[in-house]
């Protein structure tokens, strides 16, 4: 009876800190990249690229939100960070959709 307790402590552990690891990689890489956003780029720079709704910033958005997905809160995250750097609102919802389908 208490080797079944133990086996099935076990079990519930190891699920447990599996799924904190995949979860805090990518929710950790999803802040950092915010970040990074937020520190280095300029809202010059961002408004010149991604600023208004053409096929080029929706285009970058999606290549940029493909690239860097992982979970959704971290998506959210960056795309919150893009659209106060002067991202429209179009490119940072095509990088939001493209981060969290990929």
């Amino acid at each position: 009876m208490i080797q079944a307790f133990i086996e099935g402590w076990h079990s519930a552990a190891t699920t447990t800190l599996g799924l904190l690891w995949t979860a805090f990689w990518a929710f950790g890489l999803g802040c950092v990249i915010s970040s990074m956003i937020q520190v280095f780029v300029t809202r010059h720079t961002m408004r010149e690229k991604m600023g208004e709704a053409g096929p080029r910033s929706v285009g970058m958005g999606t290549f940029f939100g493909f690239v860097s997905s992982s979970c959704s809160f971290a998506a959210l995250a960056r795309t919150r960070a893009l659209f106060a750097k002067g991202a429209g609102i179009v490119p940072a919802l095509a990088f939001l959709l493209a981060s969290t389908i990929s």
